[in-house]
């Protein structure tokens, strides 16, 4: 089985299991391609409004009460530790996209639950150039149900989430969906 995780905003909200791939190899791997494609379904549904209290490197002083203070921008929401080896593979890629949207309305930031002590010294040896967070008490990493590191959402700046992914297969069109994303549209009248 391979679960895609949750897509939908109900998922999101009841944390259900929308879709679960069964790799059948009577039907080959092109079905189970089909199937994955099929079930990655979107929206995400709006990025939880938490804040982040503390900024280790860059981010306004006295961290942000919730993510919605930085609407108006892509923010790219990666979780790491310095533990985790494919966390510190993906510094190298991370930082150079960066770079490369540094001059544009998105913001990096590299959230973690370790204690200050344990990540100055790493980010001697590991530079990340975007604001890293402390999550302490790993309320972000539960308001985005992250189960696994290393993990990255990618918000629109209208508060939508737009990608979940692995950093690693993280690409610039996944920044660009988020640049180019509309407003969504307005709640349905009550009647």
């Amino acid at each position: 089985m391979f679960w895609t995780g949750p897509r939908t905003r109900e998922s999101l909200k009841s944390g259900e299991l929308p879709c679960m791939l069964s790799l059948d190899m009577k039907r080959g791997l092109p079905a189970a391609i089909l199937l994955f494609f099929a079930c990655a379904q979107k929206p995400y549904g709006p990025a939880p409004e938490v804040g982040i209290p503390v900024f280790l490197t860059g981010g306004p002083p006295g961290g942000i009460a919730s993510l919605g203070e930085l609407r108006g921008q892509v923010v790219v929401l990666e979780f790491w530790a310095t533990w985790c080896k494919p966390c510190i593979q993906t510094i190298p890629h991370m930082n150079k996209l960066v770079d490369r949207y540094q001059d544009k309305p998105v913001r990096f930031i590299s959230v973690t639950s370790e204690k200050e002590a344990e990540v100055r010294p790493f980010l001697l040896e590991h530079p990340i150039k975007s604001w890293v967070a402390l999550d302490p008490e790993h309320r972000l990493a539960y308001a985005f149900r992250v189960r696994g590191i290393p993990r990255v959402a990618v918000i629109d700046p209208y508060g939508q989430i737009v990608h979940l992914t692995d950093p690693r297969f993280m690409t610039p069109s996944d920044i660009e969906d988020g640049l180019r994303a509309k407003p969504p549209p307005p709640p349905a009248a009550k009647t």
